[in-house]
């Protein structure tokens, strides 16, 4: 269904890092930024880091248009056209002012929230946590990195590592905070 109830919200807590709210959004809209953060919904015990808020429409006064089609602005705010595939909806980027607090505004409907990882990790940064592109396993009881470019090889690394007794510790994106767990 497109159709949220007014003021709901869902929220993901990574690793009790980073929290998130979505607020406004479908049943849809919850299941895309699930996929996207990879985590199950949970209960934030403390105010978000990063609110996604889901609405109707955005923009319908005229914007200068930075590439056509692409992205454009007003006099507030700073907009994404397009999302992932195409998709027309459109997306409201704070970039005067992202990390902790921040607030991304997406039309009810889109396909992927438009920098959402990315945003994630600047968070986590400010957190002196270090995202990493990575796998990561333990194997007799050291923690092991795997890190590289796309298509790599990390997560088949760590699928036969696996086989041989290490333990899953993560596969993507991997946080190492200062403590180094």
């Amino acid at each position: 269904s497109l159709m949220a109830s007014p003021g709901e919200s869902t929220d993901f807590d990574l690793h009790g890092l980073v929290g998130v709210r979505v607020v406004d959004g479908s049943p849809a809209d919850v299941a895309v930024v699930r996929r996207q953060l990879g985590h199950p919904e949970t209960t934030l015990d403390r105010e978000p880091d990063l609110t996604l808020r889901f609405v109707d429409r955005l923009a319908p006064s005229p914007l200068t248009l930075v590439g056509v089609g692409e992205s454009g602005y007003d006099d507030e705010s700073f907009y994404l056209l397009q999302a992932k595939g195409g998709s027309r909806r459109r997306t409201r980027m704070p970039f005067d002012r992202l990390g902790p607090g921040a607030e991304i505004v997406c039309e009810r409907g889109i396909p992927a929230v438009p920098h959402l990882l990315a945003t994630i990790n600047l968070v986590m940064l400010t957190r002196d946590v270090l995202p990493l592109h990575a796998t990561a396993l333990e194997v007799d009881g050291a923690g092991v990195l795997v890190t590289g470019w796309s298509k790599g090889g990390k997560t088949e690394t760590l699928l036969a590592v696996t086989t041989h007794g290490a333990r899953y510790v993560g596969d993507e994106w991997v946080f190492l905070p200062p403590d180094g767990r």
